[in-house]
């Protein structure tokens, strides 16, 4: 059974990763948004600055001395991000399979997880390398609980301390509290074998880090400070913050909860988040015990319902925020599902709500295979026909400049030679350095011609940024639609702006 389950779930997570290649692996995500910072974050360290400190980031250092190295070996484009995506989906599924058989849930929880995967479980190009390590890290560690290998979760958690230095550590926090409930007055010999492993694996990270990168910076990347100051100035929050926008529709009724995955989402939430208090009681775990259910199950709900109560009240962001640690939510209730016949009906209950959310999935890949295409001017990333032909019109009318990206990230200067060099990792209020965003505007203010994108609907585009419209006051715009606007410097003069008008 557990080479089935994990065949079956590694299976699925490889047709979902190749079917979702069209919507995910897309030209405006590579070359406007988080999967471009992806790849500029090596190109600006390739000349020599350093995160943190020359160029806003806030995660660990491991996910970009792991990048660094597969990017020297296969090269620095989308492919190789995508490559290593779906690698990590592979990773995730065999520990989603590793997690269900020590959990021993039955036919109810295999289901419940087979149809998540879709929803949130699996994408082709993620944010950024951090957050397929983290959810494979995590997936595993929570695996290692279930199974009762608490030291090597932890471990796994001391690890992910340096790909993302927030959840992990609350997981090492509860690994360690599982520890001392279960071992009620361990030695100290017994303490120190059990921490010795995280503990050695912490510091020879450390070391190894602090040597590639800096004491600077490696301390840098452990402090939540940058973070913080990412979250207070764009107001992320999950209750009085843009993250409202995901579970509080403009539109009232409920039926905006079924058009999108808010209700399978919250759905699920309150189900985690009501059986992790009956997982204390005593009676409950004796009937667990007497019905042939792993005395684990208790501690993986309480654990999953914890941390997912954390990221609610700590990391959730806006409003695409909830698919980040969608994995512990998906565990979690599977786990509820395992510990009693109640449980196993609320997940049948959560299945049910799912199915919307199910069909948004599906169908969204669909649309795209039938709609988006690949072609030489997007880099051989799918793009819609619409799409193609405003990014023609751009690359026609400066043609013969070196036009400057002005968007979220710098993407598309770094996949086209044509563009100056990339200068900043994300053009977000609280994440850029002084330094990050004085390059820019030099580079502005020097420019000839600058491709202004659209940073987000209803947000303020770059140009109206008051540091940037007056970097542009020496230039006009002589071409603009939805998405995209051109600006040309005053004193030039091209065959191509004279047709622009």
């Amino acid at each position: 059974m557990p080479r089935r389950l994990t065949l079956l779930l590694v299976l699925e997570s490889l047709m979902l990763s190749l079917f979702r290649l069209a919507a995910d692996a897309r030209f405006d995500w590579f070359g406007f948004f988080d999967g471009g910072a992806e790849l500029t974050v090596h190109a600006l360290m390739a000349r020599g600055m350093r995160p943190t400190l020359d160029f806003g980031y806030i995660y660990g250092l491991l996910p970009l001395g792991a990048g660094d190295l597969w990017y020297r070996i296969v090269g620095r484009s989308p492919g190789a991000f995508v490559a290593v995506c779906v690698v990590g989906n592979l990773l995730s599924a065999w520990g989603f399979a590793r997690c269900l058989t020590a959990l021993r849930v039955g036919p109810i929880g295999v289901a419940w997880v087979m149809l998540a995967m879709p929803v949130g479980l699996v994408s082709s190009a993620y944010p950024s390398l951090t957050h397929i390590m983290e959810r494979v890290i995590l997936t595993h560690a929570l695996a290692d609980v279930a199974a009762g290998r608490r030291s090597r979760a932890l471990t796994l958690a001391a690890t992910c301390v340096f790909v993302k230095p927030s959840m992990a550590f609350l997981f090492g926090a509860g690994v360690l509290a599982g520890q001392f409930v279960h071992q009620r007055h361990p030695g100290f010999g017994e303490v120190v074998s059990f921490v010795r492993p995280a503990v050695t694996t912490f510091f020879t990270l450390a070391i190894l880090l602090g040597v590639v990168f800096g004491p600077e910076v490696l301390l840098n990347s452990l402090l939540p400070r940058d973070g913080y100051e990412v979250y207070r100035a764009n107001q992320f929050g999950f209750l009085f913050g843009a993250g409202r926008a995901f579970w509080l529709p403009r539109r009232p009724g409920i039926g905006p909860y079924f058009e999108t995955e808010a209700g399978l989402w919250l759905a699920a939430t309150l189900v985690l988040l009501l059986a992790a208090p009956a997982q204390f009681s005593a009676a409950r775990r004796a009937r667990a015990l007497h019905e042939g259910r792993v005395g684990s199950g208790a501690e993986v709900v309480i654990l999953c319902a914890a941390l997912h109560l954390a990221f609610l009240v700590l990391f959730f962001g806006n409003e695409w925020s909830w698919v980040y640690y969608f994995n512990i939510l998906t565990l979690g209730v599977a786990a509820v599902g395992s510990r009693s016949r109640v449980g196993s009906r609320a997940v049948l209950i959560v299945m049910l709500l799912s199915l919307p959310a199910i069909e948004r999935s599906i169908r969204g890949p669909t649309e795209a295979w039938q709609d988006r295409r690949r072609s030489t001017e997007t880099w051989a990333l799918w793009a819609s026909p619409v799409a193609r032909e405003e990014w023609r019109t751009v690359l026609d009318l400066t043609r013969g400049t070196r036009p400057v990206l002005l968007a979220t990230t710098d993407g598309a200067a770094l996949l086209d030679p044509a563009f100056e060099p990339p200068e900043v990792a994300f053009l977000v209020r609280g994440h850029y350095k002084r330094g990050e965003l004085a390059r820019k505007l030099e580079q502005v203010r020097e420019a000839s011609a600058v491709v202004v994108y659209n940073p987000a609907p209803g947000a303020p585009w770059f140009d109206q940024w008051p540091e940037f419209a007056q970097a542009l006051q020496g230039h006009r715009r002589i071409w603009s639609c939805s998405r995209l606007r051109v600006y040309r410097h005053a004193g030039a003069s091209s065959s191509s702006s004279k047709k622009s008008r």
